[in-house]
């Protein structure tokens, strides 16, 4: 799903541009935003993308980490060997 508008259409022309360079298969609906962040709190996406920044520390990643909560995971993604690596990023910045 993806947010109505022309700033939103052209971040999924450049997704998937970018994911069919690399075999990844996507398919995009457009939905009203009160509906798009409903589905989105009731898990019903693989990704989610909210047009948030990174935060200044660089941690934007962190929306991918499996133990998050929904809040910050909000596609509750979970893959393991990510979740290491990325516990590992955490104790070299200190954080």
């Amino acid at each position: 799903m993806i947010f109505p508008g022309s700033v939103w259409r052209e971040v999924q022309t450049l997704l998937k541009k970018n994911m069919d360079a690399i075999g990844v298969r996507m398919a995009f609906r457009t939905m009203a935003t009160q509906d798009l962040f409903k589905d989105t709190a009731a898990g019903k996406f693989q990704i989610v993308i909210h047009g948030r920044s990174t935060s200044p520390t660089g941690m934007g990643f962190r929306q991918l980490y499996g133990p998050d909560p929904r809040e910050i995971n909000a596609s509750q993604f979970r893959f393991d060997a990510y979740d290491r690596a990325f516990e590992r990023l955490l104790r070299a910045t200190g954080q």
